[in-house]
């Protein structure tokens, strides 16, 4: 044994250290989502095993309305400094980097760490915007169609259909989806032509691929079918009803449904307008009845009575005070009851027209083709076949008789095989 002062030469001893200092270990999510105008937010903390966290801040480019907000720093060592990361809702939309440094209490230099959030703000939910028109009118009896459509500017638009109460003959047909985002779906609304006369409010509804709750709109078409023109004819004009010579005291005008539906009268009206005298600048009218006129039945319509005359008409189905021109003028069968303004006037909700005179001061103005002849106070405008015949051409349609008026009561004809 050696001596206790004896040195050991040629042999050093190292000084003794602690352990490596160990690194802030960092706790953020990766991503952090939301929709612009709407306010979010993450916790976000980090450690020291052997120090305490001091200090957070975010380091990267400023973001307005993205903060770093409640710091709490680190207890004592080896224990989470915690802070909150928020996005405001005025955040503007957009894909942002956010990094987050910490720092410990390391002396003589403070030890750091960073985080990473990417923080994504999307746009709002744009909605679906449909095209469609507001209206769609048909006539009874012909098919008719449009085109609709929807575009959705952040999403795709995958589906259509009718959400209104069904009618039969109302469909929509040939859907084709949008192909991508902010595409263009269509589809075609048809009315076949067996649809029931009316007014139909049709609400179409698309739908898009939004998840997890996909988006909808809906827009409408007033779908009208309507009587054709021509459906309901006017049947006999007699304007001489008690003048010199007449049998019957009163003017009438007589109406037919020469179709094959039944057609309602409601909110129709008889017009007329003369070529001379001092009725001759505007248009008079006489409401019809809430009548439902059936296939091959007549209407009659009694207007003023002259002074003369020995035969009432037979029971009038609507009685109005309104003159008929003996001789020369124009009735028109309009399915409102909007006078008339135009002396020759067209559209307008106008069902049948007939103009008559054609003889030298005598001579209607307006008319379909050419006019009826004059007539007089022993003589009625007949439409030919009963009534049935229209070509749409007045003088070939009507000849002149002896006024024999009908009624809604008198045998009904048919006019379906003309």
């Amino acid at each position: 044994t050696a001596p206790a002062n004896t040195a050991f030469r040629g042999v050093a001893f190292a000084p003794s250290s602690g352990p490596p200092n160990e690194a802030i270990v960092p706790s953020c999510p990766a991503t952090l989502n939301t929709t612009q105008g709407t306010a979010t937010s993450a916790g976000v903390s980090a450690t020291d095993p052997d120090g305490r966290v001091l200090d957070a801040a975010i380091t990267s480019g400023s973001v307005a309305g993205i903060t770093l907000d409640n710091f709490v720093e680190s207890p004592s060592d080896n224990t989470a400094a915690t802070a909150t990361l928020n996005v405001s809702n005025t955040t503007a939309a957009g894909t942002y980097h956010v990094t987050i440094e910490y720092t410990n209490d390391d002396t003589p230099t403070p030890q750091t760490a960073t985080c990473t959030v990417v923080v994504t703000v999307n746009p709002p939910n744009q909605a679906i915007a449909p095209t469609c028109p507001t209206a769609l009118n048909v006539s009874h009896g012909n098919a008719g169609s449009t085109g609709v459509s929807a575009t959705d500017p952040d999403g795709t638009v995958t589906s259509a259909a009718i959400i209104s109460a069904s009618v039969a003959g109302i469909t929509l047909d040939s859907f084709s989806p949008a192909g991508t985002s902010g595409g263009t779906a269509s589809a075609i609304l048809n009315v076949a032509n067996t649809t029931a006369l009316g007014t139909y409010n049709v609400d179409i509804q698309w739908t898009n691929n939004d998840s997890p709750s996909p988006q909808t709109a809906t827009c409408t078409v007033v779908v009208t079918v309507q009587v054709a023109p021509g459906s309901v004819v006017i049947s006999q004009v007699y304007g001489g009803g008690g003048n010199t010579g007449a049998t019957l005291k009163n003017d009438y005008i007589e109406i037919l449904n020469h179709s094959s539906v039944p057609v309602d009268l409601s909110g129709w009206s008889i017009q007329h307008r003369p070529t001379g005298g001092p009725f001759a600048s505007s248009w008079t009218v006489t409401p019809l009845t809430n009548f439902v006129l059936q296939p091959g039945q007549y209407y009659l319509i009694q207007e003023s009575q002259g002074a003369g005359g020995t035969e009432d008409l037979p029971t009038p189905d609507k009685i109005g005070s309104f003159t008929v021109s003996s001789t020369s003028g124009k009735v028109a069968l309009v399915s409102n009851t909007t006078p008339l303004i135009a002396s020759c006037p067209s559209g307008s909700g106008i069902i049948d027209f007939v103009g008559y005179g054609n003889t030298s001061g005598n001579m209607a103005d307006c008319f379909e083709g050419s006019p009826v002849p004059t007539l007089s106070n022993t003589t009625a405008a007949h439409r030919k076949n009963d009534g049935c015949f229209d070509t749409d051409n007045n003088a070939k349609d009507f000849f002149i008789g002896d006024p024999t008026p009908r009624n809604s009561s008198s045998p009904f004809t048919d006019c379906t095989g003309l």
